[in-house]
C-alpha cells in the first residue's frame, strides 16, 4: 500500500477556479481544519509559484504535472491520497487523470459538467476503480451539488416528518445570479460541436439514465423541460436550463446508488421558475429562445468564432471580485410522496455559484472524501468506483456545507 506525501493536490491551481479554490483552502485551513497535507499541481511551474506567493504560502508543496503526459500523472497520483482536477472542458482534457487515479487507486473529485464523458469514464474505468479501491465523485461543483444535495436533503426531511421518501420531485431556479468564465463558456461550447457532430453524445444527452448504473432497472419515464410550460407544483411557468441535463444524471445515479433515501418509480426533472399569468409566460418563452439562439450561434462555425474571438471570456478569465461576491443562487425544491405529502424545501447561496460557492462545494468535497469518508485507522470506508456527492458524501457533507454560512438547505 503507497504511503503518500499529501491528502490532497489540487491540479490546474493556477486555473481560475483553481485558484479561488487555493485561496479559500488557505483561509480555511488557517481557522477551521485539522491537519491535512496538500499540495498545488499543474504544468507551468512559473504559475505555480507565483500563485504561491499571492497566497502567502512560501512552503506550499508544488507539483508539476501536463494533464497530457500520463507519465507525469502517475507519478503525480502516488504522491496523494486524493486529486481535485480544475482542468476542463473535461472531454478535451480530463481522461489521463481520471484513469491515473482510477488505476492507482486514488480518490477523486472534479467540476465535469459534461453528462456525455461522465458516461465515457463510467464506462471505461467503474471496474478498475472497483478494484483498485479508487473513489471518483464527478460533478462537485455548481454542476451538480445544489441539485444532488438538495434532493438528499428533501428526502431526509420526508423520511422525518413522513415516514417515507418523496417518489416525485421538481427543482426550479427561483433566483440565479451567476458569472462567466473561459473554461465554462469552452465547456459549453465544445459540447455542442460534439452532439452536432456526434449521434451517440446526442443520444447519451437524451438518455435520463444514460449514467446511471447499467443495472439500474429503472422504468420511471422522466419528464424534461424542453419547451414553456406550466408546473401545477409551483403554480408558474417553467422554461429550460442549460445545466439540467447533467443534474437530472447525476441525482438519478445516487437514487440508484442510495435506494434507501428514494422510490423505486422516482421521478426528478428541473427547469427555471418564470412566474404566473401572461409575463411569466413571456419570460419562459423569452429564455428558451436566448437558450436556443446561443446554441445554435455556438454551433455554427463562423458565429462561434466571432462571439469566441470577440464576445465571450477568454480561458483564465472570469468575474471579478464585486461579481463573484454580489452573486446568489435560490433553488426551490418540491417533494411528493407516493401517498401524496408534499413538502418545499430550498438550497440558497450567498456568492457567484459557478466560481465563489464552487469552491466552497468542491473544496469541501474532497476534505469530506479524506476525512470523513475514513475509519478509525484512517482507511477508506467505503467501496471504489463512481459515486456522486449524495451517494457517497451524505449527511457529512452536507453539514460541511451548512458550515460555511454561505451555503443553506431549508424548509419553506
Amino acid at each position: 500500500m503507497k504511503k503518500p506525501n499529501y491528502d490532497v493536490v489540487i491540479f490546474g491551481a493556477s486555473s481560475f477556479i483553481g485558484a479561488l479554490l487555493t485561496e479559500y483552502l488557505v483561509d480555511y485551513f488557517a481557522q477551521q481544519e485539522g491537519h491535512t497535507r496538500w499540495a498545488i499541481a499543474g504544468r507551468n511551474e512559473e504559475k505555480l509559484r507565483a500563485l504561491r506567493t499571492a497566497l502567502g504560502q512560501p512552503t506550499l508543496p508544488i507539483i508539476v504535472a501536463d494533464i497530457n503526459d500520463a507519465a507525469s500523472l502517475d507519478a503525480l497520483c502516488q504522491q496523494t491520497r486524493a486529486v481535485v482536477s480544475t482542468v476542463g472542458p473535461y472531454a478535451l482534457y480530463g481522461e489521463l487523470m481520471v484513469r491515473a487515479c482510477a488505476e492507482s487507486g486514488t480518490d477523486y473529485c472534479d467540476l465535469a459538467g459534461e453528462v456525455h464523458w461522465v458516461k465515457r469514464m463510467i464506462d471505461r474505468y467503474q471496474s478498475v476503480a472497483e478494484q483498485t479501491g479508487a473513489r471518483l465523485i464527478p460533478s462537485c461543483g455548481f454542476d451538480s451539488v445544489p441539485s444532488d444535495m438538495g434532493v438528499f436533503h428533501l428526502q431526509q426531511q420526508a423520511l422525518t416528518q413522513f415516514g417515507e421518501p418523496a417518489q416525485h420531485i421538481k427543482m426550479r431556479i427561483h433566483e440565479l445570479k451567476v458569472g462567466a468564465s473561459g473554461g465554462s463558456i469552452l465547456s459549453v461550447s465544445n459540447l455542442v460541436k460534439e452532439a452536432l457532430s456526434d449521434g451517440e453524445v446526442r443520444a447519451v444527452m437524451q438518455d435520463p439514465y444514460a449514467i446511471s448504473p447499467a443495472n439500474h432497472g429503472f422504468t420511471a419515464k422522466q419528464h424534461q423541460v424542453a419547451v414553456p410550460e406550466k408546473t401545477k407544483e409551483f403554480g408558474a411557468w417553467s422554461a429550460a436550463f442549460l445545466m439540467a441535463s447533467i443534474n437530472e444524471g447525476i441525482v438519478r445515479r445516487s437514487h440508484a446508488l442510495t435506494p434507501a433515501l428514494f422510490q423505486p418509480e422516482f421521478t426528478y426533472d428541473e427547469g427555471w421558475k418564470m412566474g404566473t399569468g401572461l409575463l411569466g409566460m413571456a419570460k419562459a418563452v423569452g429564455l428558451t429562445a436566448g437558450i436556443g439562439g446561443m446554441l445554435i450561434s455556438l454551433g455554427f462555425p463562423p458565429s462561434r468564432y466571432v462571439l469566441e474571438r470577440f464576445v465571450l471570456p477568454k480561458a483564465g478569465e472570469g468575474p471579478n471580485e464585486k461579481q463573484l461576491k454580489a452573486g446568489r443562487l435560490v433553488y426551490h425544491l418540491v417533494g411528493t410522496t407516493a401517498s401524496g405529502r408534499r413538502l418545499k424545501t430550498a438550497v440558497i447561496g450567498e456568492g457567484d455559484p459557478g466560481y465563489y460557492l464552487t469552491s466552497r462545494m468542491l473544496g469541501h468535497a474532497v476534505l469530506s472524501l479524506v476525512h470523513d469518508q475514513v475509519n478509525e485507522e484512517g482507511e477508506k470506508n467505503t467501496q471504489g468506483g463512481f459515486w456522486t456527492t449524495a451517494s457517497l458524501l451524505g449527511g457529512a457533507y452536507l453539514t460541511r456545507l451548512q458550515n460555511t454560512q454561505e451555503m443553506r438547505f431549508v424548509m419553506l
